[in-house]
């Protein structure tokens, strides 16, 4: 597993490879570091430069720099000049997932497919196949890097016939009461109620992944459902011998 100093390492020497100075721990009389987190600038004469507040830890300076890099590498060149601001707050939302604007998205999914390599993410997802929390906490990574690591994945992923997922009673129960309301999580549980039949419910990789990134972000009566259907789904990964044998998806080599 690589170390969180050999992903930083490896951030420093792309940044240096490409000629972008990385200014990490800046501190400023006039800037109060909880204000902001990191800054990527871009000049169309003097090129891009990034510069880490001091208040970040090492886990979180390590995101915020390849976050930062990734708006160098999937910014539009014919755009002049260019500045983001990451601060706490976007932090926050990155780790819900809850990013609306498409270079935000770029530079995230970036970040993680830079920092989490494809056979570290394949053998983390096997080992804890339910939970990003888990992932996030073995790569030394905030939960943002697994979730949108995930999302790097699924776009890769075409799509595939749904499982079929026994559920016990508890889940049944759960998943078979009504929903109220409208919004996000309301619309998700009446598609898997339509996708219910009986004790089996038919599941998708890609609702199992939108599953499992709620239960990363979602507490009260909303979490106690998807638990409910992760348990069932766990228990049939491991009987299966895997998360992707049970999702019937091709086995690493």
């Amino acid at each position: 597993m690589t170390s969180l100093l050999q992903r930083w390492t490896g951030l420093c020497q792309l940044a240096g490879q490409y000629q972008i100075p990385v200014l990490a721990g800046y501190d400023h009389p006039e800037m109060d570091c909880r204000s902001w987190d990191g800054l990527w600038l871009r000049d169309p004469a003097a090129g891009s430069a990034v510069a880490l507040s001091a208040g970040l830890d090492m886990l979180s300076a390590c995101w915020v720099l390849a976050h930062e890099l990734g708006h160098h590498f999937t910014c539009q060149r014919a755009e002049g000049a260019a500045a983001h601001l990451t601060t706490a707050d976007n932090q926050k939302r990155w780790g819900q997932g809850r990013v609306h604007q498409p270079e935000e998205e770029a530079a995230n999914l970036w970040a993680a497919l830079e920092l989490i390599s494809d056979k570290e993410w394949q053998e983390l997802e096997e080992t804890h196949p339910e939970s990003l929390d888990d992932i996030s906490k073995a790569l030394e990574l905030p939960p943002a890097a697994a979730l949108w690591r995930a999302r790097a994945e699924q776009e890769k992923q075409s799509a595939q016939p749904p499982v079929k997922l026994r559920l016990d009673r508890k889940a049944q129960q759960l998943l078979s009461k009504p929903v109220n309301g409208q919004g996000g999580h309301q619309s998700f549980l009446r598609h898997l109620q339509r996708c219910l039949s009986g004790s089996t419910l038919y599941l998708t990789r890609k609702d199992f992944n939108r599953i499992r990134e709620y239960l990363l972000r979602t507490g009260g009566g909303y979490r106690s459902r998807y638990q409910a259907i992760m348990d069932c789904a766990l228990r049939g990964i491991e009987k299966s011998g895997g998360l992707r044998r049970f999702f019937h998806e091709p086995q690493p080599e």
